[in-house]
C-alpha cells in the first residue's frame, strides 16, 4: 500500500527555528537603529526649538524696551488705553445685580 505524503512531512523544524532566530536578530538591529535615529531627531528638534525661543525672547525684549520708552516719554496714551480696557472688561464681564 502506498503512503500519501502530506506537505507537513517536508517541514524542517530546525530550518524554521534558524529563520526565526535570524529574523529576531534583524528586528533587534532595526529597533536599535530606529531608537538611535529617533534620539538624534529629538535632539535636533530640541536644539531648533531652543534657538527659536531665544530669537523670540530677543524680539519680545526689544518690543518691551520700545514700549517702556514710549510710556516714559508720554504716559497719557497708556493711561487712556488701560482705562478703556478696564471699561470694556466691565461691560463684557459685567456685574449682575439681584
Amino acid at each position: 500500500m502506498a503512503r500519501n505524503h502530506h506537505w507537513t512531512d517536508t517541514i524542517d523544524l530546525g530550518d524554521i527555528a534558524h529563520q526565526i532566530s535570524t529574523l529576531r536578530r534583524e528586528m533587534t538591529g532595526l529597533t536599535r537603529s530606529a531608537t538611535k535615529q529617533g534620539a538624534h531627531v529629538a535632539h535636533d528638534l530640541g536644539d531648533e526649538l531652543w534657538h527659536q525661543g531665544e530669537v523670540v525672547a530677543r524680539k519680545i525684549g526689544r518690543t518691551a524696551t520700545k514700549a517702556g520708552r514710549a510710556v516714559k516719554d508720554d504716559p497719557l496714551p497708556t493711561v487712556v488705553a488701560l482705562a478703556g480696557f478696564a471699561l470694556l472688561l466691565r461691560l463684557v464681564l459685567g456685574h449682575k445685580r439681584s
